[in-house]
Parts: structure tokens; C-alpha cells; sequence
């Protein structure tokens, strides 16, 4: 397969790590994004289990507790596409960061359903607004002549 440039596909991914590296700004946005990805988003493999086991809540309190992390990416959603500019997404990057840790580590200490609701709604409007903004940011920084269709 050959894009529309004439290079194969693996010509393009090794060029855009080519300027990853030479882009200090776009490559600690991605090592970040690479770092949350890995080490927060599984907890979702360990909710059915946190559910049942340590709220005694089951099928019920799981379903209850996943739509609040979706609760809260639409109100993350909503939050950033009210925004006009791309001023303090770089702000609003590494203190969602921080607020997705600490909603993960307060979900992790809850005992009590409620608080684990709240803080998983912490965890997804935080994960929302973290993600769009670095996606947006690394959009807004590469040229316009780098890749594309």
C-alpha cells in the first residue's frame, strides 16, 4: 500500500517518530498521555470486581458506577467545547492529570458507594479534559505540511 505521496505507510510512521523527537513540546505531551494511559484507564478492568466485592453492590453498582465516569467525560466534554481559545490547555492538562490521580487514589480508598461515584466522576471528567486538550494542543503544534490526506 503507497499514500498519496508515494511513500509506503511505514515511511510515514517513521517520520512522524522522526519529529516526535525533534518536537519537545508534542513528544512530553505524548509520553504523558502514554504514562496516564497505562497507568490509570485499566482500573475499569478492576471495577466489576471493586463493585461486588468491596461496595457488595454487583451488576447493579457496577452499571452505576462505569455511567459515572461517563457522566462526568460529558460534562469534561462540554466544559472544553466552550472554550474559544487555546490558551491554559496546557494548565488544564497537568492539573487534570493531577485530578485524575487523585479521584483514582480516592475511588481506591472508598468503601462507601457515593464517594466512589463522586470520585469516578472526578476520574472522568478529568480523563476527558486531559485527553482532549493534549489531542488538541498536539493538533494546534504540528505544521500543517506534516502528513495528512
Amino acid at each position: 500500500m503507497v499514500a498519496h505521496d508515494g511513500s509506503s505507510p511505514i515511511e510515514k510512521l517513521r517520520e512522524g517518530f522522526r519529529f516526535v523527537r525533534h518536537a519537545r513540546p508534542i513528544r512530553t505531551l505524548l509520553i504523558l498521555l502514554g504514562i496516564v494511559s497505562f497507568m490509570a484507564l485499566p482500573f475499569s478492568v478492576l471495577m466489576p470486581i471493586f463493585a461486588d466485592r468491596i461496595l457488595h453492590g454487583g451488576a447493579s453498582a457496577y452499571g452505576d458506577l462505569m455511567g459515572a465516569v461517563g457522566l462526568g467525560a460529558m460534562f469534561g466534554a462540554l466544559s472544553l467545547a466552550m472554550r474559544q481559545e487555546l490558551r491554559g490547555l496546557g494548565n488544564i492538562v497537568a492539573y487534570s492529570a493531577i485530578g485524575l490521580g487523585a479521584s483514582l487514589t480516592l475511588f481506591g480508598a472508598s468503601r462507601w458507594f457515593w464517594a466512589s461515584f463522586v470520585a469516578l466522576t472526578l476520574a472522568g471528567f478529568t480523563m476527558m479534559m486531559q485527553f482532549t486538550s493534549i489531542n488538541t494542543l498536539i493538533q494546534a503544534m504540528v505544521p500543517t505540511n506534516c502528513g495528512g490526506v
